[in-house]
């Protein structure tokens, strides 16, 4: 009983440990030593013989040598039984335990050669029943030490040999009981010899048997725990199954349904009964089944293929739901196909929540194209009347005014600034928020940017008799791809905060540019020696619509937007803006941009169409045919006013339809284009001018956009269509001028290359 309770696998190893070759040296030693006092007795009961057959000396002679022998051999095993650990090496001990079995066995045969020599023909027969028994002992542990019992057993069979040889040297072959003793001896030793093979030969197959009856143990143990395990791994799965939040099915080969758990009831309202035996597809499927999805996952079954899916099924009762299904098929160990098992996940609200998100989404992108509409209509219904007042103005000026009248009409020229500077901030306010402020990367030499920038603030600082300085840290770096229109608009913003609240020194701009990892990295700090900002302050400048104080906005004017908007556009390209200042002694405010090296077809393309060498611009468009193509009444006059002073010959179109017509028949030298128009807009227009021209073969003809619309997009769609460059409304004389100048230089040098490359 007890056996039956330790696992094969203890047995097994129990086994090995004792039939290994440590393990039956143990055991050869073990029952030699137990086995001691047995084997004496046959041993004492001998020498008892001996002692009243032939005398005390021969039987006390005996017992002792006999004693001596056992006990060697006994005394040693007991050693070895003591000493050795499952790591000692035995071989010495194999060594040590053949040398005392054959010290053992010479002791033994001491003895049955005194009895033969000194007991005659009354012992020898005696002799002989006492060298069997010692072959017999021998033999019985040769299993578990053959080279012991091999050694014992050549002594015994040498000694029954040698004493049958001596008697027939001594003339005992001529004695008939010579003969008898020999073939009795010789029977008897034949038939120990096949004792001890079969007792052998037993011993080995009975260790075979108990070791196969272990190892089917062994292979039913694992077997049953396999089988526990798959029952407990079934029980787990079959759990997982009933209590899934998903609907399971089970199919078998043939696709037809054998179990469902009680989601799949619930989600699709079919019960368990009803679902068995159908084919899920059939079962589910309706109206607005995706055929393509329903097709995948029929290929993938005939494939015998995992599928992953989403396709519409219908409950029961009729109701639409979309389901996220998994299919896989299942193969048992030989790689038959056993079974389909789908998983069927309810997405229905996921796929509810894509739609509300998608209608979220276009009302949004509706929302924003609406606030954009509404932005670029606001900017072209204000910059429209305002390009009239400031031009008008500006127009004034230059005109033959006494003094009062030049000072009253300069007002009006700073308050429309003053407004449109307002405008400006919160169109880009505006766009900034709404995340549509994009930047127009150009190939610039960013102190020139600067410098210009400055230049136009000059005058401003002389009106206030405080100094304006710039120094720029020249270098090899050269040109940079930055957006130069929000580049300008930093600087402008800063130096003419800088120059506003400063009353008396002056206004400081250091440029620094130096190449950082894979960009460069520039570096504007502006400086004045102005009222300075509270420490209190500084946290709070750079929000929106935010001075340093009440008195500020009072004294010194302006909406709060500028340091808020220069921050975003800083951040925007990739750097920020940061200020320190003492009140009483001035601020500093630092810029930190980066951009990439233009390559060298930036700048060419940067050196040929934005920097021509133009030293009178009236000189260029002297006695140029100029096609000017404006809706607005009090803009047209504007530009006529403008151009009054310069030979040049104007037509003018109302619409783009007419501006098309003009251009064919008036043959113009340089375009002015308006942008917003009835009936046909001027980027419609500019781009029928374009194909017109590539119809005729005409070199292209510069289209100057003048438009209401400030945005970078606004640009970048007229330049799309076919447009040399971008003037945004209110427009001054000098300004509309120069860049005429550009245009007319661009395509003179343009016209020249293409004749210089005809002639090569």
């Amino acid at each position: 009983m007890q056996e039956n309770n330790i696992s094969a696998a203890s047995q097994l190893a129990r086994f090995e440990e004792d039939n290994n070759h440590r393990g039956l040296l143990r055991r050869y030693a073990y029952g030699r030593v137990r086995n001691f006092r047995q084997r004496q007795v046959l041993t004492l009961v001998g020498a008892v013989f001996l002692y009243f057959l032939m005398g005390p000396l021969v039987g006390i002679l005996t017992f002792a040598l006999a004693i001596l022998g056992e006990a060697i051999d006994c005394i040693f095993l007991s050693h070895l039984l003591k000493k050795t650990k499952p790591d000692t090496p035995i071989k010495n001990w194999e060594k040590g335990a053949v040398t005392t079995a054959i010290l053992q066995a010479a002791s033994i045969s001491g003895c049955i050669a005194i009895t033969w020599q000194t007991g005659g023909e009354n012992t020898r027969f005696f002799a002989m029943v006492f060298i069997a028994g010692a072959m017999l002992n021998a033999g019985l542990v040769l299993f578990y030490n053959k080279p012991a019992s091999m050694a014992r057993l050549r002594i015994y069979g040498l000694l029954a040999v040698s004493m049958l040889v001596l008697d027939a040297a001594n003339g005992g072959w001529l004695d008939r009981r010579f003969w008898f003793d020999a073939f009795s001896s010789t029977l008897l030793i034949y038939l120990i010899i096949l004792f001890i093979k079969f007792t052998h030969g037993y011993q080995q197959r009975r260790q075979r048997f108990e070791h196969a009856i272990i190892l089917e143990r062994r292979q039913t143990e694992i077997a049953n725990e396999t089988l526990r395990k798959k029952q407990r791994h079934f029980r787990w799965l079959a759990a997982v199954a009933e209590s899934a939040n998903d609907s399971v099915i089970i199919s078998n080969t043939d696709n037809r349904i054998e179990w469902v758990n009680d989601t799949f009831t619930k989600t699709t309202g079919y019960s368990f009964t009803e679902a068995i035996g159908r084919i899920p597809g059939e079962l589910l499927n309706g109206p607005e089944t995706s055929k393509s999805a329903n097709s995948k996952i029929i290929d993938a079954i005939n494939k015998l293929e995992p599928v992953r899916t989403e396709i519409v099924n219908y409950t029961k009762s009729g109701q639409k739901i979309w389901v996220e299904t998994s299919i896989s098929p299942i193969f048992d160990d030989t790689g038959e196909l056993t079974m389909f098992v789908g998983i069927e996940r309810d997405i229905s609200l996921i796929k509810q929540r894509e739609v509300d998100l998608a209608l979220a989404r276009s009302e949004a992108e509706q929302a924003a194209a609406a606030k954009s509409a509404f932005l670029a209509t606001i900017s072209h219904e204000i910059r429209t009347p305002m390009n009239g007042v400031i031009g008008m103005a500006d127009l004034l000026v230059k005109s033959k005014l006494d003094e009062e009248q030049l000072e009253l009409t300069k007002t009006i020229i700073e308050s429309g600034e003053s407004l449109l500077h307002i405008i400006n901030d919160i169109l880009d306010f505006s766009k900034l928020g709404s995340g549509k402020l994009e930047l127009s990367p150009q190939a610039i030499s960013v102190p020139d940017v600067i410098s210009r920038a400055i230049e136009t603030l000059r005058a401003v600082a002389r009106n206030k008799d405080i100094a304006l300085s710039m120094t720029s840290v020249q270098s090899d770096i050269g040109f940079l791809l930055i957006d130069p229109v929000r580049l300008r608009q930093i600087v402008l913003n800063l130096v003419g905060n800088a120059i506003k609240f400063t009353d008396t020194g002056g206004v400081t701009i250091d440029v620094l540019m130096q190449e950082v990892s894979n960009n460069v990295e520039v570096t504007i700090n502006i400086s004045d020696t102005g009222i300075g900002i509270p420490a209190d302050a500084l946290h709070r400048i750079f929000e929106n619509f935010t001075q340093a104080d009440g008195d500020t906005t009072r004294k010194y004017g302006g909406t709060g937007l500028g340091l808020s908007i220069s921050k975003r556009l800083a951040k925007q390209m990739g750097g920020d803006i940061v200020v320190t200042s003492t009140v009483g002694e001035g601020s500093c405010f630092q810029v930190k941009l980066f951009g990439d090296k233009a390559h060298q077809s930036h700048i060419s393309k940067l050196t040929k169409t934005d920097n021509p060498d133009v030293e009178n611009n009236e000189a260029l468009i002297a006695g140029k045919r100029v096609l000017i193509t404006e809706d607005n009444r009090t803009n047209r006059l504007l530009l006529r006013k403008m151009f009054e002073r310069i030979s040049v010959s104007l037509s003018f179109a109302n619409d783009g339809n007419e501006a098309i017509d003009q251009f064919k028949s008036f043959r113009p030298d340089i375009v002015l284009m308006d942008v917003s128009m009835p009936i046909k807009n001027g980027l419609e227009a500019a781009k029928e001018i374009r194909t017109f021209e590539h119809a005729k073969g005409w070199p292209e003809t510069p289209i100057l956009a003048l438009t209401a619309n400030a945005f970078a997009e606004d640009q970048n769609k007229c330049i799309n269509a076919g447009m040399n460059s971008f003037l945004s409304k209110p427009i001054k004389q000098d300004i509309l001028i120069r860049e005429m100048g550009i245009a007319i230089a661009v395509k003179n040098s343009t016209t020249t290359e293409i004749q210089n490359q005809k002639i090569a």
